[in-house]
C-alpha cells in the first residue's frame, strides 16, 4: 500500500512547507481575527467622517472656553446689580418712606390740634353750662 509516483506528484515538497503556517500559528491568527457579528457591529467610514464632520474642534472648543464667564467676572456682574438695586431702593422707596412719616407726622400734629380746640370747646362749654344754671 505504498503510494505511487503519481500520487507523490500532487504533495508538497518540504520546501512547500517550510513557508507555510503551522496550525499553532493558523489558530493564534484565528482567535485574534474579528467574527463576522463582530464586523458587523462595526461603524462605516461614512458613519465615523459624519460624526468626524459634525463633532467641534480643539480650536472651537477653546474658543468657547476662553468666552466662558469666570467666577470673578460672575461675581463682579452680581454685586453691580446689587448696588444697583440698592440705590434704586433708596432713591425710590426710601423718599417714600419719608414722604410717609411727613404725612403721618402732619396727620399727629393736626390731631393734636384738633384734640387742643376740642379741650378748649369743651372747658367753655362748661363754663356756659355753668353760667346758665
Amino acid at each position: 500500500n505504498m503510494a505511487t509516483k503519481k500520487d507523490l506528484e500532487g504533495m508538497a515538497t518540504k520546501k512547500d512547507l517550510e513557508g507555510m503556517a503551522t496550525k499553532d500559528y493558523v489558530r493564534e491568527i484565528a482567535e485574534n481575527m474579528a467574527t463576522k457579528k463582530d464586523l458587523e457591529n462595526m461603524a462605516t467610514k461614512d458613519y465615523v467622517r459624519e460624526i468626524a464632520e459634525n463633532m467641534a474642534t480643539k480650536d472651537y472648543v477653546r474658543e468657547i472656553i476662553e468666552n466662558l464667564a469666570t467666577k470673578d467676572y460672575v461675581r463682579e456682574i452680581v454685586d453691580e446689580s446689587r448696588r444697583h438695586t440698592e440705590i434704586l431702593i433708596e432713591n425710590t422707596v426710601s423718599k417714600k418712606i419719608e414722604a410717609l412719616f411727613d404725612g403721618y407726622k402732619l396727620s399727629h400734629e393736626k390731631q393734636w390740634e384738633l384734640d387742643r380746640r376740642v379741650d378748649t370747646l369743651e372747658r367753655r362749654i362748661e363754663r356756659l353750662e355753668i353760667s346758665i344754671a
